[in-house]
Parts: C-alpha cells; structure tokens; sequence
C-alpha cells in the first residue's frame, strides 16, 4: 500500500497532482497542428519534431534521474571537471537544456518549422530564459503517429516506441538518450548512417 501511494503522488510532474494545463499551447487542437504541419510542408519548410517521451517530462520532471540513468552512455563515469553527471539533472532541467538547444539551434531559420511536445506539466518552459522563436509551435501532446508522417527529422529520448515509430516512416533521429534501452537504440540508429546519438555531457 505504501509502494502505492508512493508511485500516486509521484505521477504528474512529480506532484500529488497532475498539471494538465498548457497555456503555451498555441493550436488547441489535434487536427490544427496536423494543419500546421502541412501548410508549412506545403511551403516548403522542412518539419523539425521535438519530444522526449513521457517519464522524463512527467514522472521524473521534479526529481532527480538518479540511478534511472546508470549504465547509460551519458553516465557519471569520466566525466569532464566542472560538468554535472546524468544523475544529478532532474526531468525539468535534462529537457530544458534540450529544448534551449533546439531553440539556438533551429530557431527563426526560414526553411524549418518545428513542432515542440512538452508533456502535461505546465511549467516545461518557466525559467528556461530563452524566448520561444517565431518557427517554433509548442504544444503539451501531439498525435505522434500522425505527426511523424510529416516529419523531416525527430529529436527524440530513443523510447523504443518512438524509435520503432519514426523508423516505420523513415524518419531520421537525434537521439538524447536518458536511461534504459535508450543507449543502445541510440547507438542502434546511429549505426544505420541516417540518425545521430548525442550523449555529450552539460557543463555547468
């Protein structure tokens, strides 16, 4: 019963309730985003997806990654002095470095339009101190099977889901990945020559 009560409050962004807000959100429905997608295709943009699963934008947003992210190619192991390992980053904090990325990388380029799922927890952009750019639609879920037929490219955690999705459609992946199997389908797409895995560590 405690183990169960334990697993109840820590779901939903690492609250005793889930957040389902999203006041961000800039289409509000399914159908406007797929529209989106398409006008933007139809323009000749290129379709950029950002989402990195469900555990570390819900579960794990508040705590620490802890011994999730062990064994992984991102581990403490011989890191760089002056740089945090894996471990120490909670949910919110791995996901914002990568979407600040994303924001720097992609952001107000002409010939991109990218689509950013956050995850049900409402705060996925407070603090980040980055504006969110002009070619940028940041919505909390998506319809990822539909979604990915428009895709030029997924930035992804490398779920085996997702991973398996975006290869049904020959997506190419950026892989980040965080705990589990998600090291080696990383290592997996990479080796395919049409996906990167990226596992280079933060510094503070």
């Amino acid at each position: 019963m405690a183990d169960e009560k334990v697993r109840i409050e820590h779901a939903g962004c690492g609250s005793e309730r889930p957040k389902w807000g999203s006041d961000y959100s800039k289409a509000s429905s399914s159908d406007e985003v797929l529209e989106r997608l398409r006008e933007a295709r139809a323009s000749g943009k290129r379709i950029v997806f950002v989402s990195l699963g469900t555990v570390a934008t819900g579960r794990l947003w508040t705590l620490p990654l802890g011994h999730t992210a062990a064994g992984t190619a991102n581990n403490d192991a011989g890191r760089p002095e002056g740089a945090r390992g894996l471990s120490e980053y909670t949910g919110k904090e791995l996901c914002q470095h990568v979407y600040r990325s994303c924001f720097e990388a992609l952001g107000g380029d002409p010939n991109i339009f990218a689509l950013l799922a956050t995850g049900l927890c409402d705060d996925a952009l407070e603090g980040l101190l980055h504006p969110v750019p002009s070619n940028f639609l940041v919505q909390a879920t998506v319809p990822q099977l539909e979604v990915l037929k428009l895709c030029d490219a997924f930035v992804t955690h490398g779920g085996a889901n997702s991973m398996h999705e975006a290869l049904s459609f020959g997506v190419p992946l950026a892989v980040v990945p965080i705990f589990g199997d998600q090291p080696f389908n990383a290592d997996s797409v990479a080796r395919c020559g049409n996906s990167a895995a990226l596992s280079q560590q933060k510094q503070q």
